[in-house]
């Protein structure tokens, strides 16, 4: 603020304060006059008007006062743009989190560092980028728990500091979650941007809170040399696991460029007439080094570095593709299921995203049915049904996966227009044992008969289990005993002259 406007306002005060006072002086003088004539008692009403005219203004004075320390200590504390704290005040809370944590708990503390902010700056404009860092730093406040610090350094840079267990179970979570907000700020004003990260964690990095930042820091110096979006830790260890992890990321990334992942397909049949009435759509990647890569591996790296939108054009390109070239869409298959990652569900751009090249899949499109999981539709109940319910008047169908998993299943089935519920295969697994699992079957198809919706059994592994599905009254099931997945050459043989037969 520029002195003379700060001179100006300290004047306006002052004046108003002398307003005031000068009236306080002349009406209880005037007041005192009319109702007291002894001289004595006036001189000793006016001293003790003059104490209560002392003792106000240092009220008033010690108010004033203690406002502005508490003002000047809050722009001490936090970052003005962000609101989160600012260097000095991270340095003091990582302090404490070294001194009051427990023995074999682990202080760790992340430097993350936004990768050209000059270009997002020319992109956006001044003003919006500082939007977009004040919109980033809601996120972080609302995705992380109240015991995780969060500073910004300006001009883009933040920090994250937590303690962890011994095993450090919660690194890569909450690296995952940085990069991940990160992502959806940035898709949110529709940028490109990546960001780069640096790890220390104590004891090992440091014990006291200036050597484990400095380490911190050291490691985004080190991590900013490499590609944009790189991590690097102190420890060279795991700066070697990271390294291993961002070079499968790269790979990922140019197989979804050169199309060099594939898909399979796992029909899905009437329990009780054994008709086929889908499949679902599975991708897979076949390493040229490394082999088989499992799917929770490579999604979950799709999911933490923004390749979710990639995948997912992949898979209905491709299955467009295979399924309407081998002439299997409309005669042989009417259903053609395909997963959504709960990233991509949640945020609006990717639906966005997903929406343009479902539309353009025109010979998929009819049969097409989206599959997310329960929790992702937990993110928000009305936001989660009004996304559907706007999905489903182009034409698309919703199936909800893992069901049961969540803590509000009811609320779902009630608040949702989803066309198909998944029962998840850890109650299918233990449904032979009676008992809770199989109550909770039982209650599931109930209620979605009740709804009128349609159940699928996942994971089928014998006849057994098939055999108490029907009798419950589950409409369909998926599973190895019925038929594994498989390539869309032998899906063709399966379901058009039966010569892959099911498992």
């Amino acid at each position: 603020m520029p002195m003379l406007t700060i001179f100006i306002s300290s004047l306006r005060i002052a004046l108003i304060y002398a307003f005031f006072a000068g009236l306080w002086i002349v009406f209880s003088d005037m007041a005192l006059e009319s109702m007291v004539s002894d001289v004595a008692l006036m001189s000793r009403l006016q001293t003790y008007k003059g104490w209560f005219f002392v003792l106000v203004t240092a009220v008033m004075l010690c108010f004033l006062v203690f406002s502005a320390l508490l003002k000047i200590e809050r722009i001490n504390e936090f970052d003005s743009l962000t609101g989160l704290l600012n260097h000095h005040m991270f340095m003091e809370q990582v302090s404490r989190k070294l001194l009051n944590k427990q023995a074999k708990q682990k202080v760790v503390v992340i430097y993350q560092d936004i990768d050209r902010f000059s270009k997002v700056n020319e992109a956006l404009g001044f003003g919006l980028a500082n939007q977009a860092l004040a919109d980033y730093a809601r996120e972080l406040k609302a995705g992380f728990h109240s015991n995780v610090l969060l500073a910004r350094f300006p001009p883009d840079q933040f920090a994250v500091a937590f303690i962890s267990d011994e095993e450090l179970s919660l690194l890569d979570e909450q690296i995952s979650k940085l990069k991940r907000l990160f992502s959806k700020t940035m898709l949110g004003y529709k940028v490109s941007a990546t960001s780069t990260l640096g790890v220390a964690i104590s004891p090992q990095d440091g014990n006291e809170v200036k050597t484990l930042m400095s380490a911190a820091a050291e490691a985004l110096i080190k991590a900013k040399q490499g590609p944009p979006g790189n991590i690097e830790f102190f420890n060279k260890a795991l700066s070697e696991q990271e390294k291993e992890k961002q070079l499968l990321v790269n790979d990922l990334r140019e197989a979804l460029v050169d199309k060099k992942l594939f898909l399979v397909y796992q029909p899905q049949y009437q329990l009780l007439t054994g008709e086929l009435t889908g499949v679902e759509v599975l991708a897979r990647w076949q390493h040229p080094d490394k082999g088989f890569i499992a799917p929770d591996v490579f999604v979950k790296l799709a999911e933490e570095y923004g390749l979710c939108d990639q995948l997912s054009a992949f898979v209905v390109s491709s299955a467009e593709q295979e399924l309407s070239s081998h002439g299997l869409l409309g005669e042989y298959i009417k259903r053609v299921s395909i997963n959504i990652s709960a990233i991509e569900f949640n945020s609006p751009p990717l639906m966005d995203t997903l929406i343009e090249n479902i539309e353009t899949a025109e010979q998929l499109f009819p049969y097409l049915q989206l599959e997310i999981t329960e929790t992702a539709t937990l993110d928000n109940l009305e936001k989660s049904a009004a996304l559907i319910d706007r999905l489903k008047s182009k034409g698309l169908k919703f199936s909800v996966d893992d069901f049961g998993t969540g803590y509000t299943s009811l609320a779902m089935l009630k608040d949702l227009p989803i066309d198909e519920i998944k029962i998840d295969r850890s109650f299918i697994n233990e449904l032979e044992k009676g008992g809770k699992s199989k109550a909770i079957v039982d209650a599931i198809i109930a209620m979605t008969k009740g709804f009128g919706i349609d159940s699928v059994a996942e994971g089928i592994e014998s006849r057994a289990q098939m055999e108490l599905l029907k009798a419950i009254g589950c409409s369909e099931g998926q599973g190895y005993y019925l038929a594994m997945p498989m390539t869309i050459e032998k899906l063709k043989a399966h379901v058009v002259t039966g010569s892959e037969k099911a498992v």
